[in-house]
């Protein structure tokens, strides 16, 4: 990896071989990856690229035959900040191939490699005339061709596969140290059906007791079908989710319920600290009602946590236990 700088300008060569493919199987062999990043740092305009090639290799079911793919990645961001009020930005990337790992779950250890060409492409608004108040408008477009080793997989069913085109409007008030009130609207249109989520987020910190704290959100889903003037009611979502705690001195502790599509990590029901956007979320056939308990204790040298969550409609409990230490080494 070698880095060039000058002024405001860098870029950024890299190259190497890695002996894992995407899909998390040692490939006996090494596969050849290199790419390039360039930016612009000023003090209203930040711009970044780039562009990077890597080869991957597909294992089709358990034949252990094995097919070599490769693709080329490419992003183009640019935000500009034309006052301390606003800001708008620009964001456009593809995959000419990849490697997504299906699976595992919890009922089912298979993980099934696929390969999609990507596009996509959003542009944002911000404008916060003050702390307490925030306006964020955004679209996003986003196409997806599904393929299976290297073949276009038709069959796939339209409901899972990730295209639409979607406008979103985000109203927060209030201060972020008290807590906030959050209107949001998103219209997205799909190839068979269009969306319109509704949703409010209402958070409160210091409630009553200081380190008491509060936090709610709902949503619900109007499905319309394609070519269908009347409502899917069949097919409309509500979700909800909620949860009280006590925050001080290192301590985090909370209880709260949820009915919201279900993460695939060991302990789902700690929303916030989801890696998958809710607006990015596939369409979700079932939301899971899921009880959770959580506490945790971090000081200057170790930490420690545990997380319960019970599954009210089956007998599945889950439960994730953290301990560790904290430490800092210097030459």
């Amino acid at each position: 990896r070698v880095r060039l700088s000058h002024e405001r300008l860098w870029a950024e060569v890299h190259g190497g071989r890695r002996a894992i493919s995407t899909s998390r199987r040692n490939v006996g062999g090494f596969l050849p990856a290199a790419g390039l990043d360039v930016g612009y740092t000023g003090d209203r305009v930040v711009v970044d690229g780039s562009v990077a090639w890597s080869e991957d290799r597909l294992f089709v079911g358990g034949t252990g035959v094995t097919q070599d793919v490769g693709g080329l990645t490419g992003q183009l961001r640019a935000t500009v900040r034309p006052n301390d009020t606003v800001l708008v930005g620009a964001h456009t990337s593809f995959t000419q191939g990849d490697t997504y790992a299906i699976g595992p779950t919890w009922a089912d250890g298979v993980v099934e490699a696929q390969a999609l060409g990507l596009f996509q492409a959003s542009g944002w608004g911000s404008w916060s005339p003050s702390d307490p108040v925030r306006l964020d408008v955004d679209v996003l477009h986003q196409n997806v061709q599904s393929w299976s080793v290297g073949l276009v997989d038709e069959s796939t069913d339209a409901i899972v596969r990730p295209r639409f085109t979607d406008v979103r409007a985000k109203l927060r008030l209030g201060p972020p140290k008290v807590g906030w009130l959050e209107p949001s609207v998103r219209y997205r249109v799909r190839p068979d059906r269009t969306e319109v989520r509704m949703q409010l987020r209402f958070d409160v910190n210091d409630l009553v007791v200081p380190g008491l704290y509060l936090r709610t959100r709902g949503a619900f889903d109007d499905i319309h079908g394609e070519g269908q003037a009347q409502d899917v009611g069949s097919r409309d979502r509500t979700f909800g989710a909620a949860s009280l705690g006590w925050r001080k001195d290192g301590f985090d502790g909370s209880l709260g319920a949820s009915y919201v599509q279900r993460g695939a990590k060991p302990v789902s029901s700690r929303t916030t600290t989801s890696t998958t956007s809710d607006d990015l979320m596939p369409f979700v056939l079932e939301a899971d009602p899921i009880a959770s308990a959580r506490v945790f204790y971090s000081g200057k040298r170790w930490f420690s946590g545990l997380d319960v969550e019970k599954h009210l409609s089956q007998d599945e409990v889950r439960a994730l236990l953290q301990i560790g230490v904290l430490t800092e080494v210097g030459w």
